[in-house]
């Protein structure tokens, strides 16, 4: 974790730590960087899903893009009201030459599973209803893509 400062995130955003924020306990700060990161990649890819999938399916995958930069938001908000500076997104991810659906539901369940890794060391509050809702919401968007869930979305 870094200290708090009064520059931009790095991520582009305006969002700046807030020096008076209790610090995160370390195991939570790292899981939940995780979990930023894992957005950033998401939106990257579904990036590349919409240009891939047939135009019938190109309005869920504008929903899920547009709901992956949402939940990108919430946890940079949340970083920096604890006094974190988020992660910021890569300059590009590698993107693996796989059908649409096939990488929307990969992004899915990798995601579910980062964000299983914050609900198991999130305290209350709000970065634990974060982490629940990004492995529920992972959970039924992979299930959309492949056509059927898992039993145990996040876990191998």
């Amino acid at each position: 974790m870094t200290s708090p400062t009064t520059q931009p995130a790095a991520s582009g955003s305006s969002l700046a730590p807030s020096p008076t924020a209790a610090p995160l306990p370390p195991a939570e700060s790292t899981a939940a960087q995780a979990a930023l990161a894992g957005e950033h990649a998401a939106v990257w890819a579904y990036a590349v899903v919409t240009a891939r999938v047939p135009a019938s399916a190109t309005a869920r995958a504008l929903n899920d893009l547009a709901a992956h930069r949402a939940a990108r938001d919430a946890l940079e908000q949340a970083l920096v009201g604890r006094g974190a500076t988020p992660v910021a997104a890569r300059p590009g991810y590698e993107v693996p030459g796989s059908a649409a659906a096939v990488l929307a539901a990969g992004v899915e369940d990798r995601l579910a599973a980062v964000y299983l890794d914050l609900v198991q060391v999130a305290s209350a509050g709000e970065l634990l209803a974060l982490a629940g809702r990004g492995v529920r919401d992972c959970a039924v968007r992979a299930a959309r893509w492949r056509g059927s869930g898992v039993a145990f979305p996040g876990n191998p």
